[in-house]
């Protein structure tokens, strides 16, 4: 199927994935199973998400302390949608981030995400060439395996998506801010690409931003609620706003976030007062409760140091 690996450990790993190449079914399925686009990789470890999901401070330690108020926009949508004790965890991992959301692979995906839409989803060779380096490489562990397995599938799913851009023009963003201040926070935003559309009788272009989102585990959508892709959308919306506004007016139908592993695509809301209302909300929650969850981090971080010690 495809280019067998040097090493035995790569070749365990490989032979428990199923990467179609075509819109066929796999050989002696029914017709009844799912389509080849949407069933990528089979094997779910449950372990693994288990150990991730149950972070210890052990794997903590030794890790900086972000000192200042800064989370990631996925997260911060995260945290609009989660449960009081996930939200805690959440500001957790963004003062001390634990090593395996720091070792993912989707932001190497990402910028080859940028290069495919900036051909007009014509041009898939970055994306190939990390398909062959994710498959040829050797997982070291359950967890490393896990991961590599999730960059094959998010890489077809990228190249499958309804991107639908062929009405606007797709640049690079360079030289644009990765972040927008909200509620005393900074919520980092990396919108790898930027698009354009001219209309007669406006001066200026109408611009946007799309952002691809690798959330295998939490979708942006519940069931028919689809929510949480157009508060991410809106966000992304008044990042265009007030970073971007040198370059034409931001068009909310063009500030997308693209639910990678579901392939759906969700834009900004046209009416926005309330949503920035809610997500000015949520920032002054979070560095309200910053500094308190910092504290009490650094004390547990403290008293397992001198438990250690002893």
């Amino acid at each position: 199927m495809f280019a067998s690996p040097r090493n035995t450990k790569a070749e365990t790993w490989q032979s428990r994935l199923w990467i179609p190449r075509t819109g066929c079914h796999p050989r002696g399925a029914k017709k009844s199973s799912p389509p080849c686009s949407k069933v990528i990789v089979r094997r779910v470890f449950i372990r693994v998400e288990l150990a991730t999901a149950f972070l210890t401070c052990a794997e903590r330690k030794g890790t900086p302390m972000n000192a200042n108020k800064t989370i990631s926009a996925h997260k911060f949508i995260e945290y609009a949608f989660a449960s009081p004790q996930k939200r805690v965890t959440i500001i957790e991992n963004a003062l001390q981030p634990p090593t395996f959301i720091m070792d993912t692979m989707y932001p190497d995906i990402e910028r080859a995400t940028a290069h495919f839409l900036v051909s007009g989803c014509k041009d898939p060779k970055r994306l190939d060439g990390l398909d062959k380096s994710y498959q040829l490489r050797e997982a070291s562990s359950d967890h490393h395996e896990q991961r590599l397995l999730n960059a094959l599938d998010a890489i077809q799913h990228v190249k499958s998506a309804p991107w639908s851009l062929k009405d606007y023009a797709v640049e690079f963003a360079v030289d644009i801010p990765h972040g927008i201040e909200v509620g005393g926070i900074t919520i980092r935003i990396k919108a790898p690409v930027i698009l354009k559309r001219r209309q007669s009788g406006f001066r200026d272009p109408f611009i946007g931003v799309i952002k691809p989102y690798f959330g295998k585990v939490w979708p942006l959508n519940s069931g028919q609620d689809t929510e949480r892709g157009v508060l991410f959308a809106t966000l992304l919306h008044w990042f265009s706003e007030q970073n971007l506004s040198h370059l034409g007016s931001s068009d909310p139908n063009m500030c997308i976030v693209a639910d990678v592993f579901r392939e759906e695509m969700f834009p900004a809301a046209k009416r926005n007062i309330q949503r920035r209302k809610q997500l000015q909300a949520l920032a002054q929650e979070i560095a309200d409760r910053w500094q308190p969850i910092a504290d009490r981090l650094h004390s547990r971080t403290s008293s397992g140091s001198t438990a250690t010690k002893e």
